[in-house]
């Protein structure tokens, strides 16, 4: 029988909740590989889902709008304006 074991360092993550904006938009632009404008909306659309306000970022939505920003179109979801999960409620 074999056994295969990992290790990660927790260090090197970020946590989605308490990550300021500028270095969201930078991990999205190097690791994601995408733009400056996809992740500038980015940043906004995750903002509005995990805030607790009804107040609309540039190019964010928030749960009463009817309409959504192109970054946001695909998802049948409305913000729910709470945090985001942590990891392990995933694997639980």
């Amino acid at each position: 029988m074999r056994v295969a074991a990992s290790a990660v360092d927790e260090s090197g993550k970020i946590d989605l909740n308490a990550v300021p904006d500028a270095l969201l938009n930078s991990l999205l632009q190097t690791a994601g590989q995408v733009d400056a404008d996809t992740a500038s909306r980015l940043v906004d659309v995750i903002g509005d889902w995990k805030d607790a306000d009804d107040f609309r970022r540039a190019n964010g939505a928030e749960a009463a709008e009817s309409t959504r920003p192109p970054a946001c179109r695909t998802s049948p979801r409305t913000p729910p304006s709470r945090r985001l999960p942590i990891c392990s409620a995933f694997w639980a």
